[in-house]
């Protein structure tokens, strides 16, 4: 809960550094958590009027085109940020194993693998590339660690195959995309515990 407070204040900062709108998801563990905080002091903001520039804020054909290459070089930038922020955390504890992961994964990384090198992203998107390259390199064996949808693996799956440099995670191989239950499904094995058993082969007949 203390370190959601803390990226909820960063999400304001970013915002307004980079002028962008900032989206601070949620997880259902995380929001059935409860800790107490550590609020620290409230900063008061000067009240601003809303900037009526319609190029800006009325995305139309007309206006996209000229508000594209501010976006671009915005995602730049932030790419930037997110490669020296503190906010990105990098602990190194050996080279047989590194884990690219974010959020609550997180805390679900350091019980199961505590002794593996983990690189903790602040964010999905924009990722920092460099960071993410060197921590790939510097280990023997790759995996990506989120929440549901490969939305971080098929970014750095996308960037070797467009440079055809080695920064290729571990695949679905050994975690389904359905989650552990559609893992065993797909192993021939169904049921819990003592009770799993193998399931019956088919086969298709015309």
């Amino acid at each position: 809960a203390q370190e959601a407070l803390a990226f909820m204040r960063h999400a304001y900062e970013i915002s307004e550094t980079f002028d962008t709108p900032v989206i601070v998801r949620s997880t259902t563990r995380l929001s059935h958590t409860r800790s107490p905080v550590v609020l620290g002091e409230r900063i008061e903001v000067a009240r601003r009027e809303f900037d009526d520039n319609p190029v800006k804020n009325v995305m139309i054909p007309s206006h996209a085109r000229l508000r594209h290459p501010v976006l671009l070089e915005r995602e730049a930038k932030l790419g930037k940020y997110f490669e020296t922020s503190a906010l990105t955390e990098l602990e190194m504890l050996g080279r047989a194993a590194g884990v690219i992961t974010t959020s609550i994964s997180h805390g679900y990384v350091k019980e199961v693998l505590g002794d593996a090198s983990v690189l903790k992203l602040a964010g999905s998107y924009p990722l920092p590339e460099r960071k993410i390259r060197d921590f790939a390199a510097s280990v023997e064996r790759l995996f990506v660690v989120e929440e549901l949808e490969p939305v971080i693996e098929d970014q750095i799956r996308a960037w070797h195959q467009s440079r055809r440099q080695g920064i290729l995670p571990a695949r679905r191989r050994i975690f389904a995309r359905g989650g552990a239950r559609r893992f065993r499904q797909s192993r021939g094995v169904t049921g819990y515990g003592n009770r799993r058993r193998r399931l019956p082969h088919r086969t298709n007949t015309a």
